[in-house]
Parts: C-alpha cells; structure tokens; sequence
C-alpha cells in the first residue's frame, strides 16, 4: 500500500516562491532570527511571529514580541519604541558586495489584553495553579495572557504549543492524567469562547506521544473537540509541532486548529 501523502504540505499556502536571490536572503534572514531568539529568551521576551521586507541596501524585519510576567526594563525601554533603525545592527551580512543594514519594528501584544479577558481564564483555572503550576507561578500568569490573546487570534498555534510544553516539562509522572483534564477543560473552554467571536474556531486537535505516567514504553494520547478534517485541502488548520525534553525522555505535541 501506498503512504499517505501530507496535506500540510500540499496547502498552496506552504509553497515557497523564491528565486534564488531571495532564497539565498532567506538563509541569512533566518539565521539572524535564530540569533536574536537565542539572544532574548533569557530575557524573558517571546518573540510569537516575524515579518520581512528585503530593500536595495537595507534589511526589514517586523517582530511580533510577547513580554512575560518576569519583565527585564532595561529590554522593555530598548523596545519601546515602535520604529527604530540600527546605527550598530545586530547583525549583518554580506550580498554580492553590499553590506545589509537591519530595521526592525517591534509590535507588543501585551498592550491587546484587557482585565476582562485576564479574568475570564483566571477564574476557571485558579483551582489549577497549586496542583500543576506548583512554585511557578509567573508561568500561571503568563499561560493565562496567552490564553487571553489567543482567543483573539494575536497568539499562533506554535506559540500556544510551546507553552504549553514549559507547563508540561516539570511536571511528576503522577499529574501526567491530571495534565490531560487540564488540557481538555482549556480547548473546550476556548472552543466555546470563539465560537462567538470573529476568530471561530471550528475544532482543535491535539497529541502527546512518549512515556505517559512513567510507563516504560511509549504511548500516545489524542484530545479532540469539535472538528478537524486533517487530510483536506479545503481547511483552514494551522498545525504546530514542538518537542518536550523531560527527566523522563522527550515527548512530541502535536496542535492542530481548524477555522471557519
């Protein structure tokens, strides 16, 4: 039998169309977004999506950035302002010759989050935050803003995804099942909230594959609400994948989410 070909490859959205002018561009783009990752994360900053714009002499970027609870002033100052061009560029490249300058624009998605929404999640999740965010409670307040932002389609499925990985990776092998009903009460809540709301979803799907419990061989464990027609090409999903390295091996999240 044949193998079954992968739809999330064969959405017209995932092709890339470059030459290999901007291709070339891209390799140096992306190293440098792995660059200024590395160099923020332990700055508690969170960068959710990037945008790129190339020039003659010149080398756009546009950063979509999340601060978490453990604010740095120093980096919230340097990032404050929305349009800034680098006089020393963080980093540089040369391309047939020419030296490349970076700008970025810098985008806070804090500033979308209201009280409302903020406590809306916080209330239904209270009872959560000394069984599964024990001695991390930043972390409980930084999974409610995603939460918040994410119902309102300013936080991706790969953000989301990696959250909930840093909630999974310190957890004992006794709150693994306790996990699962965490997770399945937050898709059925947001499930419900977007429903109404312009961002509808109209199903979430998710996976968790490795030794669940403590069990010597691997498992899996799927959650699934509403619907999502994965092997369709007319779909609107977006799908995120992340790896969780724990004391007791890797396990791999797997996220889709369906749209109206």
């Amino acid at each position: 039998m044949g193998r079954l070909s992968n739809t999330l490859t064969l959405r017209n959205k995932n092709f890339l169309k470059t030459n290999s002018t901007n291709f070339k561009l891209s390799l140096n783009f992306l190293y440098f977004i792995k660059s200024l990752k590395r160099s923020l994360y332990n700055k508690s900053i969170y960068i959710v999506n990037h945008v790129s714009f190339f020039g003659i002499s010149y080398f756009e970027v546009i950063l979509y950035v999340f601060y978490r609870t453990k604010k740095i002033i120093l980096y919230k100052k340097k990032f404050s302002r929305r349009y800034q061009t680098l006089t020393n560029p963080v980093f540089s490249f040369n391309f047939l010759g020419k030296v490349l300058d970076i700008r970025y624009k810098v985008f806070v998605l804090n500033k979308y989050l209201t009280k409302s929404k903020i406590y809306f999640f916080y209330k239904h999740f209270k009872s959560f935050k000394n069984k599964i965010f024990n001695k991390r409670h930043n972390l409980f307040f930084d999974f409610i803003q995603v939460a918040a932002l994410f119902i309102i389609k300013k936080i991706n499925a790969d953000a989301l995804n990696y959250f909930l990985g840093l909630i999974f990776a310190y957890l004992p092998k006794k709150r693994h099942s306790f996990f699962f009903f965490f997770l399945k009460l937050f898709f059925d809540l947001v499930f419900k909230k977007t429903f109404s709301s312009s961002s509808r979803i109209k199903g979430i799907k998710f996976t968790i594959s490795g030794k669940l419990k403590g069990k010597p061989r691997a498992s899996k464990n799927t959650i699934r609400i509403g619907s999502v027609a994965v092997q369709s090409l007319k779909e609107d999903i977006t799908f995120s994948i992340c790896h969780v390295y724990t004391l007791y091996g890797m396990f791999g999240f797997k996220l889709w989410i369906s749209y109206f």
